[in-house]
């Protein structure tokens, strides 16, 4: 539907890719502009499954570099019994609430269940939305990243990361 990206200083975009009602911007065009910064392993890339978006991204020919900090696995490393995803996250490290995309959808399950399909919302409002979760990965990152220094965990943590 789209890519959400942000940097370490909490800017964050959208880029449309398949909304039922665009605008929508071209896959390959968006590949085209961010291709050096995904394969730059110097650039850190942080996010909720970065081995699964490693794959999607190279099987569209677009390798990514630079796995700085998967935030599945260090919360579960944190503490296995939380919830992982990225609002429990928010909330439970940072003291933030983020918006959903369909107000329909039901906040207690651990994955909300879409009522309506993300593809069919207007624009502006995924893009809003998705923006500001964006922009919660690397303060995210940041936070578990020192509880799992300061458990000394950090050579378990590159362990599973490198599995």
């Amino acid at each position: 539907m789209g890519l959400a990206l942000s940097a370490t200083d909490g800017t964050a975009c959208y880029l449309p890719l398949a909304h039922e009602m665009g605008p929508n911007l071209a896959r390959d065009q968006v590949l085209g502009w961010l291709a050096l910064a995904l394969a730059d392993p110097t650039v850190p890339k942080v996010g909720m499954n970065l081995k699964r978006d490693s794959h999607l991204l190279s099987g569209f020919g677009a390798p990514l570099a630079g796995l700085a900090f998967d935030l599945g696995i260090g919360s579960f490393l944190c503490d296995p019994g939380r919830g992982h995803d990225l609002d429990s996250l928010a909330r439970d490290l940072l003291g933030v609430t983020l918006p959903v995309l369909d107000p329909e959808t039901t906040p207690r399950r651990p994955r909300p269940v879409m009522r309506t399909s993300a593809a069919a919302l207007a624009v502006p409002h995924v893009e809003a939305v998705m923006a500001e979760r964006a922009a919660v990965l690397f303060p995210l990152a940041e936070a578990l990243r020192a509880q799992i220094e300061s458990r000394d965990q950090a050579s378990l943590y590159e362990r599973l990361e490198h599995r």
